[in-house]
């Protein structure tokens, strides 16, 4: 089995450990102990949720502790308070990643034969590049973890001011999908 291939199936057993994790949290009391040990602090809890939403382990975790803090505050501060974490994480991803995700860019590019060389280099100017970020920003938006997103993000060079303003705003959005389905269906 080849490099990346083992590097996927590890993520996606990151995500369903992810999800039995907030599964048992939510079943055995801890989600509902972590939401009455902040209840003083439910903004703080929020932005920790928001801290939680972004990652391949963590983000069902999020999701269940935005739901039960919807249940308890109103939906728009959960939202726009979670957003902040959310937003934090994925900058710190992005910080990471965009000079990397370049690099290897740059790298791929270098050593391509002909037909792939000309492949990347009109995917560098075409209207695919700009639309990277608009791509990105619905991963973000998604329940799905941000990385991806993130990575679509940083290769597009977007400015760091222009992607902590997406991110932001949609991972507001996405969390307030998330919090009013939450309450509908529970």
């Amino acid at each position: 089995m080849n490099k990346r291939k083992k590097h996927l199936l590890f993520d996606v057993a990151l995500f369903f450990i992810g999800i039995a994790a907030a599964y048992a949290a939510a079943k055995y009391g801890a989600v509902a102990a972590f939401v009455a040990l902040l209840d003083g602090y439910k903004l703080v809890a929020a932005f920790i949720a928001g801290l939680l939403f972004t990652s391949v382990l963590t983000t069902a975790i999020g999701i269940v502790i935005f739901v039960k803090l919807g249940a308890t505050m109103p939906l728009l501060a959960v939202a726009l308070v979670g957003g902040l974490g959310a937003m934090a994480i994925d900058y710190v991803m992005f910080w990471f990643t965009r000079d990397r995700i370049m690099a290897d860019y740059e790298y791929m590019l270098a050593n391509a034969s002909g037909r792939i060389r000309a492949l990347f280099t009109l995917c560098k100017q075409c209207l695919l590049r700009r639309l990277l970020p608009i791509i990105g920003a619905f991963i973000i938006m998604s329940p799905f973890p941000d990385e991806l997103g993130v990575a679509l993000m940083g290769f597009s060079n977007i400015s760091i001011r222009k992607f902590l303003a997406l991110t932001y705003v949609m991972n507001a959005a996405g969390i307030l999908v998330v919090v009013l389905l939450g309450d509908s269906l529970f």
